[in-house]
């Protein structure tokens, strides 16, 4: 998510478009992870890692949202 914001932003120097795609990098990299974990390679263990991610990613992209809204004000 932070790779996708920073990137972004070195790219276009647009924040709101940063903020977008890092948010859709980092909802996309936990549901993608646990596809293919439990789904393709058919192992529930593999995909807790990505488990773990995807309950961390919620605070961190409400943050991001956040701070977001908050300098564009």
């Amino acid at each position: 998510m932070g790779i996708g914001y920073f990137v972004t932003l070195a790219l276009t120097r647009n924040k709101q478009q940063a903020i977008t795609v890092g948010v859709e990098v980092g909802v996309v990299n936990g549901t993608l992870g646990i596809a293919i974990a439990a789904g393709i390679l058919g192992n529930s263990v593999m995909s807790i890692p990505s488990a773990i991610y995807s309950i961390l990613m919620f605070p961190s992209v409400a943050l991001l949202i956040w701070l977001g809204v908050r300098n564009k004000a």
